[in-house]
């Protein structure tokens, strides 16, 4: 089945909280680690997440402290099956998964570039990105860059916000960035 932009955001938000707890697999670690983990994400995917966490951080919570690897949080919570894909369809038109892959890859290189924006420095952070997301989306992540790593260094180096690059390169509404928003079906 086809991942959707809901499973992309939940895989990250399990990659990263698995991360920062580590053994610790308290309920007060994983509260604390799901805290903070929205934070890191593009302003247009945020508040997607921060829905998503406050909705689902009792289910989380309860299915990692039962030994559920992070992998398995998000099939077992109904955010990566099928039958929330076929829900979530309706949703489509307005948020894709290519448009969260692009702005998780843009807010990461603008994050590790600094004001380091030279051809160089970007083709760097370009080719190490995919590496820092779940696997389940590396292989997507790597397609993506792989073909829009061109369109990318020109918006960068000429100093396109990376809220707007992914606009520009068609993969995200410019209605929704200029908004910067994206809808979520966690409300």
């Amino acid at each position: 089945p086809k991942i959707n932009e809901f499973c992309i955001i939940c895989e990250f938000v399990m990659k990263d909280v698995d991360e920062t707890i580590g053994n610790n697999k308290t309920a007060k670690s994983i509260e604390h680690a799901l805290e903070g983990v929205c934070n890191r994400l593009p302003g247009t995917v945020k508040d997607i997440c921060d829905q998503f966490v406050v909705k689902f951080t009792p289910q989380i919570i309860d299915a990692l402290t039962h030994g559920l690897t992070p992998a398995q949080v998000c099939t077992q919570i109904g955010i990566c099956s099928g039958r929330f894909v076929r829900k979530q369809k309706y949703l489509a038109q307005r948020a894709n998964e290519f448009c969260v892959i692009c702005e998780l890859v843009i807010k990461d290189v603008d994050q590790t570039l600094g004001n380091n924006r030279t051809v160089k420095a970007i083709e760097h952070a370009l080719e190490t990105v995919c590496n820092r997301l779940p696997g389940t989306i590396k292989d997507v992540c790597d397609q993506f860059v792989a073909k829009y790593t061109r369109q990318i260094i020109i918006s960068l180096v000429h100093g396109v916000t990376p809220a707007q690059v992914c606009g520009d390169i068609g993969l995200c509404s410019k209605q929704l960035v200029r908004r910067g928003k994206m809808f979520s079906p966690f409300f």
